[in-house]
């Protein structure tokens, strides 16, 4: 199995979503455009700061992107000329901390099993065993 796959998915809470005032504000086009740009930023980690290019990216109407893009734009931030999604980069680096730690921990357990692999064949060769 590949240690390299990335992740599936991320996790997200309903009640948080639901009780922010500003996802409340949203009409239902721009919820939708909400949770399909958070969906795309997981994926492709950004999304173009262009309107047509959003729109040809998601297959929407440009009309429609520009109508609801302002609203939605609390959620996200602009860095380098393209729109990320600061909440799904920081569960990103959660996730890639959570991983170095299990990475190191199976290292280290390797370790100890291997020097105990060693003390039991000396142990053995000494007559100690």
């Amino acid at each position: 199995m590949s240690q390299n796959l990335k992740p599936p998915a991320y996790q997200t809470y309903a009640a948080n979503i639901l009780s922010n005032r500003n996802f409340k504000r949203l009409n239902l086009a721009a919820r939708g455009l909400l949770h399909t740009m958070q969906m795309e930023c997981w994926v492709n980690h950004n999304i173009p700061c262009d309107p047509s290019e959003i729109a040809m990216i998601f297959g929407l109407q440009k009309d429609d992107i520009e109508a609801s893009l302002p609203a939605v734009m609390s959620f996200f931030a602009v860095v380098d000329g393209v729109i990320i999604c600061p909440e799904i980069e920081d569960y990103r680096k959660y996730r890639e901390n959570i991983r170095l730690q299990q990475k190191a921990g199976g290292k280290k357990g390797a370790t100890i099993r291997e020097d105990n692999k060693i003390k039991e064949k000396r142990n053995e060769l000494m007559g100690l065993s």
